[in-house]
């Protein structure tokens, strides 16, 4: 009977527990963090994620001692607008993170930016140079990216931020100086005519 009795504890002290917990679920979504190393001097990059905020002062405010100009290629007038943080006007305020942009800083550091995992997504390239994001933490290769567009494609340029120089990828050549892209990298690409890349 004492045995009995012990289990009868037992069952009545668990039970509730398990009665409380069913069809019970807790789900928590979590933004994912884009942490982007920038080198001393020029780099081109590219948000690894969708920015939560857009505003340039706010993305760049923990690193607001340490670059000097901001710059995003216009892709109507193939030139470079220009962002300083000491001019009373500029021609930007705001990232689009579908863009690429140069970055001149005074020293080496770490930016983390939250936002989050973009979807499947498209880029529209026109005529001439552009310089669209690539948003995924993981590496495509070029020929799988422009597998679709082939026939208008011509260069991709990245930027090396060590060497502080352009590395070139040319369709036409067979010993290019990459065949990937990589994630945070920015890029510039040529295109004969009107396309669109999926990712």
């Amino acid at each position: 009977m004492k045995k009995a009795g012990i289990i009868l504890m037992v069952f009545v002290i668990i039970f509730p527990i398990a009665t409380a917990d069913t069809g019970q679920i807790e789900v928590n979504i979590f933004q994912e963090d884009c942490i982007i190393d920038f080198q001393e001097g020029w780099n081109l990059f590219s948000f690894c994620k969708n920015l939560n905020d857009n505003n340039l002062a706010n993305v760049l405010s923990s690193i607001s001692d340490k670059y000097r100009y901001v710059m995003v290629w216009d892709e109507t007038q193939q030139s470079f607008e220009i962002y300083s943080p000491r001019a009373s006007q500029n021609p930007f305020t705001t990232f689009n993170d579908n863009y690429s942009y140069f970055i001149y800083m005074y020293e080496q550091v770490t930016l983390d930016i939250s936002g989050s995992i973009p979807p499947t997504e498209q880029r529209n390239l026109p005529e001439g140079w552009t310089t669209p994001a690539y948003q995924y933490d993981f590496s495509t290769a070029v020929a799988d990216i422009f597998q679709n567009t082939w026939v208008n494609f011509r260069y991709i340029m990245k930027w090396d931020n060590i060497n502080q120089e352009f590395q070139i990828y040319s369709k036409s050549s067979s010993n290019n100086p990459f065949t990937q892209i990589n994630s945070k990298e920015g890029r510039f690409i040529y295109m004969y005519d009107s396309s669109t890349i999926d990712y």
